[in-house]
């Protein structure tokens, strides 16, 4: 037969724990153990997360950067006439961006770059980005 719940001190009778002295060692260990095995893998879970937030986040903004970078490129005639000259081009423009801007097609008559390759790239925490395009030159 079951003792009656006994309400001393407001706190119910709780047969598993005969002495209301406290918990032993023994069992404070394994609770311990247990919560280690529980929480270890949240842990793990959760700082991937965050890593992983964190590069995406950097990745977006290299992105952008660049994309903004490259339209102002693609958009402005200033660099039409340094690129009449038939070589490379290398800078490093803003944000830190690496500029390379390099001759891709020649018009066959007097040897005049028609079509330029953009290539931008940045260093981030994580890894290197890069994107590539596409350059007409329009005053041929």
């Amino acid at each position: 037969m079951q003792k009656p719940v006994d309400f001393e001190i407001g706190i119910c009778y709780n047969p598993i724990m005969k002495n209301k002295q406290g918990f032993t060692l023994i069992e404070l260990v394994l609770t311990l153990a247990v919560l280690n095995i529980v929480m270890i893998p949240l842990f793990r879970f959760l700082f991937f997360s965050i890593d992983t937030y964190k590069m995406m986040q950097e990745q977006q903004k290299a992105t952008m950067t660049m994309q903004g970078y490259m339209e102002e490129l693609k958009g402005s005639s200033q660099y039409y006439n340094d690129l009449l000259v038939d070589t490379k081009h290398f800078w490093t423009g803003p944000d830190d961006i690496v500029v390379i801007i390099e001759p891709v097609s020649f018009y066959a008559f007097d040897d005049e770059c028609l079509i330029y390759k953009i290539t931008l790239k940045k260093e981030g925490l994580y890894k290197s980005y890069e994107i590539k395009g596409t350059l007409l030159n329009l005053e041929w």
